[in-house]
């Protein structure tokens, strides 16, 4: 909590960080501990209710599994009315928000890999990777290759979307300089002998409504599950007693 304390408390006493942090840390403790004996004491969550056991280190490594599903259950049952975001919601949101959406310049990009190390010598590796490229030349799916000849198989060596910096100098030199649906030529890594393709490129800047549709879902949806979850512990923090030492 520190850090973002400190600053949106630019300015402030370390003392006042200090002391803002203690009181989160203990509003968050007795958040927790009610969700946890929420969850232990409610008998439609199993079907062997029982004593919350004490918020202490001696609760047995059964105990906090078992918590630990209840807690799951609790959150679900809490959370089982929810409807998905309208999309006069998520484009309200957009409106407001685009803004906080901007993302970097991206690619999402498969690679087949021959790495080198103590078991592949440079020349076996090189040599690996000329028989792939001639496969993919030849017409062979790239995917297929992938799966069946890369050190690092499975998705067809789909890496998902990156933005420059995620991954080593030497990787992001090949496949930024690549259009969409290109291969690269051989390239060199500190792993070993990479061949890439890139599927689909992403300029930076703030993405289309289209585009941003389901991250603005999940943001929404998320949004009030916390505020589910929150309505709940306000509710116990009012039937209970809380003392603090």
């Amino acid at each position: 909590m520190l850090p973002r304390l400190a600053e949106a408390m630019r300015g402030e006493p370390r003392s006042a960080v200090l002391a803002r942090a203690r009181e989160w840390a203990r509003e968050n403790v007795i958040d927790r501990v009610l969700l946890r004996q929420a969850a232990w004491n409610d008998s439609e969550l199993s079907n062997s209710a029982g004593d919350a056991p004490a918020e202490s280190n001696c609760l047995s490594r059964d105990n906090e599994e078992e918590l630990r599903a209840r807690l799951e259950r609790l959150t679900s049952r809490l959370t089982a009315k929810l409807q998905p975001p309208k999309a006069k919601e998520i484009t309200e949101y957009y409106r407001r928000n685009s803004g906080q959406l901007y993302l970097p310049e991206m690619v999402r990009a498969a690679h087949i890999v021959r790495n080198v190390d103590e078991k592949t010598s440079e020349d076996e590796a090189r040599s690996a990777i000329e028989k792939v490229v001639a496969r993919i030349a030849q017409g062979e799916d790239f995917a297929a290759v992938a799966d069946e000849l890369s050190d690092c198989p499975g998705r067809g060596g789909d890496l998902g979307f990156f933005p420059r910096g995620q991954m080593v100098p030497e990787f992001d030199d090949a496949v930024f300089a690549l259009r969409t649906g290109e291969v690269s030529g051989i390239f060199r890594t500190p792993f070993g002998f990479h061949v890439a393709k890139v599927i689909e490129y992403r300029p930076e800047g703030i993405p289309k409504l289209d585009d941003a549709r389901e991250q603005i879902a999940n943001v929404l949806y998320a949004e009030k599950r916390q505020r589910a979850i929150d309505r709940f512990v306000d509710q116990l923090r009012a039937k209970a007693v809380i003392e603090t030492v």
